[in-house]
């Protein structure tokens, strides 16, 4: 399977200085991704990384930041709802046989650094690595700004709601109503 937004790069092919990587996705690129992240549309995606070889070209630093602009349904109302997202991103790419096989090892510190992403045949896609950065920034609920917040329980009318005056009923009221007839 292609990529949508594809950014291949050859990691032995880098100059000991580096290189400076910048990409904005076209809009047959956009449409694509549109379908993929599951948004009304993608309408901007571009970032800038600086890579810089390590190891002989065996291990890649990328440091950089991606600009989006994607167009999602409110959560509440469906209407559309434009979100603007600017994140920084630094990500290491190793060799196949440099990456650490402690997969196995089940204990995860949560202020560790991620893992690397490979570099197969000596190449990497730093555009599906911003892809894959952009799809963790999009809010999954987002809401329009300023729309009231009503809780379920708390609405008169709600699920969870004891009658028309919205006071919530009490489970065990019939169990004290027995107790009250056994005395």
């Amino acid at each position: 399977m292609q990529p949508e937004f594809s950014v291949p790069v050859q990691a032995t092919e880098l100059p000991p200085t580096g290189r400076r990587v910048a990409k904005t996705a076209t809009a047959a690129e956009r449409a694509a991704l549109t379908a993929r992240l599951g948004v009304l549309s993608v309408d901007a995606l571009a970032f800038d990384a600086e890579l810089t070889p390590e190891s002989g070209g065996q291990a890649v630093t990328a440091d950089g930041r991606f600009d989006a602009v994607v167009t999602q349904a409110c959560a509440v109302t469906l209407q559309p709802l434009e979100q603007t997202i600017e994140a920084p991103f630094f990500l290491r790419f190793e060799a196949d046989g440099e990456t650490d096989d402690a997969a196995a090892d089940l204990e995860v510190d949560i202020d560790d650094d991620d893992p690397p992403e490979p570099i197969v045949d000596g190449v990497f896609d730093l555009g599906e690595m911003v892809v894959q950065l952009l799809a963790l920034e999009i809010d999954p609920f987002p809401r329009t700004p300023g729309l009231p917040y009503e809780d379920r329980e708390s609405h008169p009318g709600g699920a969870d709601s004891g009658g028309a005056d919205g006071a919530r009923a009490n489970p065990f009221a019939a169990l004290e109503e027995l107790k009250d007839k056994l005395k």
